[in-house]
């Protein structure tokens, strides 16, 4: 025996090199014996193979090393998988020619032999086999590669027709034939994308010729698909303009165009941006209806534009057909946010009790489907969290709301935004001002990598809501004018118009502390709001839109119809399980319901309740936050908000800017409306002023 002292590492590498098998370690130990630093490189290899070609393979009939060759080729064979190989390239092999005996019959009596003459067959399992990695090595370098490509070719057409992809695209890139596995490709993404193999797409396409794609746009919109399970829109809105520009014309083709269509829609939606209905209609019309999977992402798709609509009946029945043609689909990520949608339509159309159950299916099945920890739990917790916000469920809210943001900063950041305001609106009910806002200034920071216009207007309506809580009407006049919140017209999404409506119409009743006279006008107009909202069964925004028009009316001295208000309030409230909605409107709400207690027709335990909520929360010292006041803000302005600045001094305007900094007007926008909260002015004009009594610009 050799005394040879190894480092454990080379010890570790030979057994895994040669599978522990006992001739090749003896063998590697001969070579290292006279090179001791050889096992670096496995230098000992080379002689193996001289002793498997020596001794092992020279000793064996012509038909067993011809088998032993062919069999070589494959990662791992079966008897049939041989005998259709083998009748493909007309290789008929046998132990003992007898031309009675079938192929398969020969072929598993050839695999019985190599068995039993210990020629290191490995079996996985009762049918597929491999050989030792190095005997397989060295009999794949006995066959040329242009005697192996027919093989490879053959193996590719065993392995389709036995539904085994992966290996049929594999042999057909060994054979170079990059056609037929194009056509693999193309044939079977949408088989591959269901199973959760997105990422070997990429690596197949990765592996064929680029000129090869020009003439295969199926293969882009399989990219495409890949990006999106991926979640790279970006990616998957190139691929789409891609195969878009190679597709034919003609109604042959119409499929395909409703393909990339639908791709489009859902790339969009994905980078922050909401279809419009003629796009998603146009769609619809292009696909076959069998196409339950394409038709599943264009009724989210759908379902997405009804909600910023605020068509809440129409958005519920979009995602209900999502998930019922999803059902049988291995796509957890349009099933997980189209579970995640319909439990917020849900909420906002007042069925909590609905919304919750819905929201804990869709944890539990992303739990079941993907695991404890999988990224795609973000949402549904974030969501969750704000139910149970509204339930005044705080510790739950609180622990759903940080895990699923820990969990989005894994996935898409940006999807943290809502799980930021659920904890702002939370620390705001207990009066920590200063929390509250660093979880919406978190929030605005993740919208300002949105490409979405919206993110950064539902973060300033937040803003100005806080404000408002605090009692700061002055400041959430300068957040609506820094953020042009009183400039959303009618043409917005009817989502966004009706929240910017109902803040900007808050800040108005706070206004009637102080001058009462406008109370009249305001109750109209919010009358206006709640009819528009009933009939869209938005129950939220009703609710709201309520207790609003209470105290306008309360102020116009209007006490029965006040009274009524409060009532249809509440009782809105009570059949769907509300309390932040009231509680949050602080002591308020609590004077009014005091007042007109007598007067209100609601279940007496529920009135309680929020009484109960309102009087204790009431007892919540009241902290002045320490970075809200006017003027002390500068520290806090970034580089990029100084330079803007800067610009702004010059009377440069939004576009003008965009253009010398290379930015799009709207993060101008999102910059400007910044710097303006920060240092508390309203307008351009005042923040230059102050900019240079400060003396921080010359």
């Amino acid at each position: 025996s050799l005394d040879l002292r190894l480092p454990a590492e080379a010890t570790a590498r030979l057994n895994e090199s040669t599978e522990g098998w006992a001739v090749g370690l003896q063998l590697a130990a001969l070579a290292l014996a006279r090179q001791p630093q050889a096992w670096q490189s496995l230098a000992g290899k080379e002689h193996i193979f001289d002793y498997l070609a020596e001794e092992v393979l020279r000793r064996e009939p012509p038909e067993v090393q011809e088998f032993l060759k062919v069999t070589a080729l494959f990662d791992r064979f079966c008897a049939a998988q041989i005998a259709f190989i083998l009748q493909s390239t007309n290789l008929g092999l046998t132990v003992v020619p007898q031309p009675a005996v079938s192929t398969l019959a020969s072929v598993g009596e050839l695999l019985a032999y190599v068995d039993r003459a210990n020629l290191f067959l490995a079996p996985l399992d009762a049918t597929w086999f491999r050989y030792h990695a190095l005997f397989a090595d060295f009999l794949r370098k006995q066959i040329a590669p242009e005697r192996a490509a027919p093989l490879y070719h053959a193996a590719s057409e065993w392995f389709e027709q036995n539904g085994l992809l992966d290996d049929a695209i594999h042999y057909a890139t060994h054979a170079a034939d990059y056609e037929r596995a194009a056509s693999l490709l193309e044939t079977h993404y949408r088989d591959l994308i269901l199973r959760g193999e997105q990422a070997a797409i990429g690596e197949w396409i990765a592996s064929l010729p680029p000129d090869l794609l020009e003439t295969h746009p199926r293969l882009w919109l399989a990219q495409g698909w890949a990006s999106i399970i991926g979640l790279d829109s970006g990616r998957a809105l190139e691929c789409v303009a891609r195969a878009e520009l190679l597709l034919p014309a003609g109604e042959a083709h119409d499929n395909l165009r409703g393909e990339a269509k639908a791709l489009r829609i859902l790339g969009k939606i994905f980078g922050g941006q909401v279809a419009a209905a003629d796009e998603i209609s146009e769609a619809f019309i292009l696909l076959s209806e069998k196409d339950d999977f394409l038709h599943s992402l264009l009724h989210f798709n759908l379902g997405l534009h009804h909600v910023m609509e605020g068509q809440t009946a129409q958005a519920v029945d979009a995602f209900t057909e999502t998930l019922r043609l999803t059902a049988s689909f291995n796509l957890p990520l349009v099933r997980i946010v189209a579970g995640v949608q319909l439990g917020e339509t849900r909420q906002m159309r007042g069925a909590l009790g609905l919304a919750e159950r819905g929201f804990q299916q869709v944890i539990k099945y992303a739990r079941e489907t993907l695991g404890e920890h999988t990224f795609l739990l973000g949402m549904p917790y974030i969501s969750y969290a704000e139910l149970l916000r509204e339930q005044n469920r705080f510790d739950e809210a609180l622990r759903y709301a940080e895990q699923g943001i820990a969990y989005c900063h894994t996935w898409q950041p940006v999807a943290s935004m809502d799980g930021h305001i659920t904890l702002a609106r939370l620390f705001a009910a207990q009066k920590r001002w200063d929390e509250a806002l660093m979880h919406l200034e978190s929030a605005m920071s993740e919208a300002e990598s949105s490409v979405s216009v919206l993110d950064d207007a539902f973060i300033a309506i937040q803003l100005t809501r806080l404000a408002l809580s605090q009692g700061d009407l002055s400041r959430a006049e300068q957040l609506i004018s820094a953020y042009e919140l009183d400039q959303v017209g009618e043409k917005a999404y009817y989502h966004l118009w009706e929240w910017t409506q109902l803040v900007l119409l808050r800040a108005k009743v706070a206004g009637l502390a102080t001058d009462p006279a406008p109370a009249s006008s305001l109750a109209q107009a919010l009358s206006t709001l709640i009819m528009e909202a009933e009939r869209r069964e938005r129950v939220t925004s009703v609710i709201e839109g309520l207790i609003l028009r209470s105290h306008a009316l309360h102020a116009a001295s209007r006490h029965l119809d006040a009274a009524e208000s409060l009532s249809h309030a509440l009782t809105l409230g009570a059949q769907g399980g509300y309390l932040r909605i009231f509680a949050d409107e602080g002591q308020p709400l609590l004077h009014l319901l005091e007042q007109y207690r007598p007067q209100l027709h609601v279940p007496h335990s529920y009135l309680e309740q929020i009484l109960a909520i309102l009087r204790r929360e009431a007892q919540f010292p009241i902290s002045q936050p320490s970075n809200l006041q006017p003027g002390t803000l500068n520290l806090n302005l970034t580089r990029r908000e100084l330079d803007i600045l800067t610009l702004l001094t010059a009377g440069k305007s939004n576009q003008e800017i965009a253009a010398e900094r290379v930015l799009t007007v709207n993060t101008v926008k999102k910059h400007v409306a910044n710097i303006l909260s920060k240092l508390g002015v309203a307008n351009r004009t005042q923040a230059v002023m102050l900019a240079r009594k400060q003396g921080w610009i010359e």
